[in-house]
């Protein structure tokens, strides 16, 4: 009897080893287990949109980004990387900054705002804390912001290091205005958008003007298009139904024939000629946009709506 109660006790021995030994070493030490999929990235809750949304342009009284998302993944979170980022190829000016941003969410974030617990399934991020101001008391640059466009990114891993695909990340591309960037004009708009007739030249009037304040300076590069949709895709934008540039730029390389004026530029004088917009035959929306760069880097972009009967 002594024996046989010996050998179920060994066995039962054996059996916590081995349960012991085989247990999943991805369970990081908590009751999640590695599902093996990345983390999803949505809106933050409540909203119907990320912010900044792609193609929102920021007003030139404003002075920050809101930052609403969210991020899930049911094997825990392990990091969030929240990113702003601009193109400049030439050297940036002194007295001016590009925004550069790169904020880590995670379990031991050096920020109360940008950590979550450990073993997190999920992060909504909607507050004014995790905001991103380029003036004030908490702005993250320590010049005048270069105006102009910027990619906002978020990317995920969770726990066990699974990461969301490239495809998956949030890219949205978000314009900051200034006053000291070029001032951008259409003034023949009706109900918000630029009348045209199929086949007809496209009539633009309106102006470019050097900035209003102090900071300002002379316009260095024009670039206007028509395309199909404003996709908001500068530095890599795709083919255009027209497309006519004047000057140098500072942001990416693209330049053209010589500024008709490097203060105040006429539309309808630059948009004739060899340079007049003719429109495509049938009925049809389109978007006319209009890209203004100072000597220092500083960018306005204007995007209108083009409505052909």
């Amino acid at each position: 009897m002594r024996q046989n109660i010996a050998a179920i006790l060994w066995a039962a021995s054996l059996l916590l080893i081995f349960s012991a030994c085989s247990k999943d070493d991805d369970d990081n030490g908590s009751n999640l287990v590695d599902n093996g999929l990345p983390p999803t990235i949505d809106f933050a809750e409540g909203r119907n949109s990320f912010r900044p949304d792609h193609g929102e342009s920021r007003s030139t009284g404003t002075e920050h980004i809101h930052v609403r998302f969210s991020v899930a993944d049911p094997s825990g979170l392990g990091e969030v990387r929240v990113g702003v980022s601009g193109i400049f190829e030439g050297n940036v000016p002194d007295g001016f900054e590009l925004l550069d941003v790169a904020d880590v969410y995670s379990p031991d974030a050096s920020e109360d705002f940008f950590r979550f617990s450990e073993n997190a399934t999920t992060l909504n991020v909607d507050a004014t804390e995790t905001d991103i101001y380029w003036e004030g008391s908490t702005s993250r640059i320590e010049g005048n912001v270069i105006a102009g466009p910027y990619d906002f990114t978020i990317s995920a891993t969770d726990a066990f290091g699974n990461a969301t695909p490239s495809g998956e990340e949030v890219r949205n591309r978000f314009y900051i205005n200034r006053n000291y960037a070029p001032q951008v004009q259409v003034t023949n708009l009706v109900d918000d958008e630029l009348k045209g007739e199929a086949g007809q030249p496209l009539v633009v009037e309106g102006s470019i003007r050097r900035g209003i304040v102090g900071l300002s300076s002379d316009i260095a590069f024009i670039w206007v298009r028509l395309v199909e949709e404003d996709e908001h895709n500068d530095f890599e934008a795709g083919s255009s139904l027209f497309e006519a540039t004047w000057g140098q730029s500072l942001r990416f390389s693209k330049s053209g024939v010589a500024l008709p004026s490097t203060t105040d530029i006429n539309l309808a004088g630059a948009l004739a000629g060899e340079n007049e917009i003719t429109m495509p035959e049938g009925h049809g929306h389109y978007h006319l946009i209009v890209w203004a760069e100072d000597v220092n880097g500083n960018v306005t972009r204007a995007s209108v709506d083009v409505h052909v009967d």
